[in-house]
């Protein structure tokens, strides 16, 4: 066991003082086995300081399917496919690799979790399987942050001769339904609902809207102490009889929490 292995068990052979001892040691060896189980499924979707978190709870994290009120972002590159229809197969990974690996980045940064990658496009979420109140403002960061991320990705793509990346982000806040989901041999821990469709559809509303960060008009009532934003455009919503405003995001407050990040790139 000092070696790092796990399956080793002691042999029970009686009843008294040294069979209960060996026991124990065999329960001790399981539960270390489910701990380092669990932690290795945990990292692979979140970062080392929620997968703690998760790991402390006294009351358990329910994977198995659970309403959680989170904040779901999708971002997308505009035009990729057209950019990379005459480049080597190579070329399109490592640059996509190269992006994604900045933005996961930033969604571990501020407690987010990474979804899952649709072709070029990220889905993240902020507040599952751990919640934390600070969601809706640390999502918002994590857009600002990844605007000035492309900034500094498109000065390397122009050095080596690359066209610039445009993005597009959309943010919504509201209940999903989380946990993992899937075949009993391919699990995905992710999150469902009407919040992540909407959050889907401010994404593709970027473009036509002329704008890099979208938000809800309910994420946008959530942080609108800490933020500046321009109001778009109404849009019908499924599940509510009034439209709904969404928001162009502009930068933090010079009085909120942490520092100040790049302007609008539109």
């Amino acid at each position: 066991m000092g070696k790092g292995n796990l399956s080793v068990q002691v042999p029970i052979k009686s009843r008294d003082e040294l069979g209960v001892l060996a026991a124990s040691f065999n329960q001790m060896i399981q539960g270390l086995n489910e701990k380092e189980r669990v932690t290795n499924i945990l990292g692979k979707y979140i970062s080392p300081e929620v997968a703690k978190k998760v790991l402390n709870d006294k009351d358990g994290v329910a994977l198995k399917g659970e309403r959680r009120e989170c904040v779901v972002m999708f971002t997308d590159i505009r035009g990729f496919t057209a950019m990379s229809e005459n480049a080597l197969p190579e070329k399109i990974v490592a640059d996509l690799n190269e992006y994604f690996t900045l933005m996961v980045d930033v969604v571990d940064n501020y407690g987010g979790i990474l979804d899952k990658f649709i072709g070029d496009a990220i889905m993240a979420v902020f507040g599952a399987p751990v919640p934390d109140p600070e969601d809706p403002l640390r999502a918002v960061k994590a857009a600002l942050e990844m605007r000035t991320r492309l900034k500094k990705i498109n000065e390397a793509f122009k050095a080596r001769g690359l066209p610039e990346l445009r993005t597009g982000i959309g943010l919504h806040s509201g209940q999903v339904v989380a946990g993992n989901m899937g075949h009993a041999e391919r699990m995905e821990y992710t999150v469902i609902g009407d919040t992540v469709n909407l959050a889907s559809r401010l994404e593709s509303m970027t473009k036509e809207l002329k704008c890099d960060v979208i938000l809800s008009e309910d994420l946008y009532h959530q942080v609108e102490r800490f933020v500046t934003a321009e109001p778009l455009h109404k849009i019908k919503v499924k599940g509510r009889d009034q439209e709904v405003m969404v928001y162009r995001l502009i930068d933090l407050r010079t009085d909120a929490p942490g520092e100040q990040v790049a302007e609008d790139v539109g």
